[in-house]
């Protein structure tokens, strides 16, 4: 009785009960037909995530799976969540570069956002693709991204088709990319799907 200390004996007795009365009422006879028990439980619920969920349509910034698609979701147990959400605390709350150190692991950068430019470049002997990254506004993001992390992230990225040659660095901000079909009449399509 050490978590209940704030309830009086009489208090106790009687939640005791009420609880195994709502224990008995909830069991099932054998032979029962669980299946329609199971399938009303979750309809009833479902219908009412349906209303909530219409209520939601209009507001742009909802952009979460909520209502039947969810439980859906869950049911099924969906290996690919389709808008997973997360609510996480810092240890420092206090913190702003602690939080934009998170912030930077975890949101999604695309190259374009640490860029300074992206530029096609064409020569007499082909093109190529140069990226000059602005380490400034990388800095100022507390981003751990650097020219190597973000050649490794090019070459990580199948719909590309870049291999280790074809992508060349200068210094630490100019990343080059040669497109992967060097064909004469190719060359341009595969530098704007590079792009």
């Amino acid at each position: 009785m050490k978590n209940f200390e704030f309830l009086t004996q009489p208090e106790y007795e009687a939640f005791i009960t009420l609880v195994w009365k709502t224990y008995q009422k909830a069991l099932m006879e054998p032979g029962e037909a669980c299946g329609a028990v199971a399938a009303q439980s979750i309809g009833e619920p479902a219908t009412q995530m349906t209303l909530k969920t219409f209520h939601f349509a209009g507001v742009a910034s909802m952009n979460v799976t909520l209502g039947v698609p969810r439980i859906k979701e869950i049911i099924n147990a969906t290996d690919k969540i389709s808008t997973p959400i997360i609510t996480a605390m810092l240890e420092n709350e206090k913190s702003d570069i602690a939080a934009h150190i998170v912030k930077g692991r975890i949101e999604k950068t695309e190259l374009g956002g640490v860029a300074e430019y992206i530029k096609e470049v064409y020569t007499p002997d082909g093109c190529y693709l140069s990226i000059k990254l602005d380490l400034k506004a990388i800095k100022d993001l507390n981003l751990e991204v650097s020219v190597d992390s973000i050649k490794q992230s090019i070459l990580r990225t199948p719909k590309l088709k870049v291999k280790e040659h074809h992508v060349k660095t200068e210094g630490d901000s100019v990343i080059n990319i040669e497109p992967y079909d060097k064909t004469r009449d190719r060359m341009y399509f595969a530098l704007q799907t590079l792009k």
